[in-house]
């Protein structure tokens, strides 16, 4: 997964937008280049996808306060044949 902090600024970082437009992407693990498709996380799977990044780094929940109402935007990505 990855999430649109943007630091906790007012804006969503232009990336979401563009895996909004368009959600086929690449991702490189380990200098490997993977294609994937983003889905934006909504609901009751953002609440879980949002407490386990949490856990991974307590600073998304800096960011979220700092984006004032702003909803970081989640995409969990799916790896593409």
């Amino acid at each position: 997964m990855v999430v649109g902090s943007n630091w906790g600024q007012q804006h969503h970082p232009l990336w979401t937008v563009n895996l909004l437009a368009q959600p086929d992407a690449t991702v490189t693990v380990d200098s490997a280049t993977v294609p994937v498709r983003a889905t934006l996380a909504t609901g009751a799977e953002r609440d879980r996808l949002w407490r386990l990044l949490i856990q991974q780094w307590p600073a998304y929940a800096t960011y979220a306060r700092r984006a004032s109402g702003r909803e970081l935007r989640i995409f969990r990505l799916t790896r593409r044949a």
